[in-house]
């Protein structure tokens, strides 16, 4: 069976001590190929994105690595064993860059234009009565409060109510 030219990447790796490019077309035996070949492998490693000649293996390792999504963007996967091929459970540091962001801004060193649109927009929906800024301890949380203190209450005289009543008729 003479060999392919390309071979697709679910195929069969026949030489590897060669390292190629990755993605969907691996280049074998470039110099065995016509000019033809080469130039269509060349066009089509361009076309996805691949390296256009074959690379050593160090090379196409850093290739691979620089062409993978950033850690952050990589979805988590819990750590089920540790061996290298598990990520590890990596979670971002969103409050911590979250408070650093407000502080900066708190201070002045950062510019955020889309708080300070936010900021304005609250501003003139307050001016316009749209909407109300309670006191502090003024608020729903405090109605919410009284409600359920009232509603105890009220249930403790019940109940007092009834043991007074269970105690007349005793004597």
């Amino acid at each position: 069976m003479p060999m392919p030219t390309y071979r697709m990447m679910d195929q069969p790796v026949w030489d590897d001590k060669k390292a190629f490019g990755h993605g969907n077309y691996h280049f074998q035996k470039w110099n065995e190929q016509s000019e033809y070949a080469k130039r269509v492998c060349a066009l089509s490693a361009k076309i996805w994105g691949e390296p256009t000649r074959p690379v050593n293996t160090p090379s196409a390792r850093m290739i691979r690595s620089l062409s993978r999504e950033p850690h952050e963007q990589t979805p988590l996967k819990p750590l089920s064993r540790r061996d290298d091929k598990t990520p590890t459970y990596w979670v971002s540091q969103t409050p911590m860059f979250h408070y650093m962001v407000k502080m900066l801004r708190f201070h002045g060193l950062f510019y955020d234009a889309h708080m300070t649109w936010k900021e304005a927009q609250e501003a003139r929906r307050l001016l316009s009565g749209k909407t109300r800024m309670p006191v502090i301890g003024q608020g729903k949380l405090k109605e919410l409060r009284e409600k359920r203190r009232a509603a105890r209450a009220a249930k403790a005289a019940q109940i007092l109510a009834k043991a007074k009543a269970a105690a007349k008729r005793k004597y």
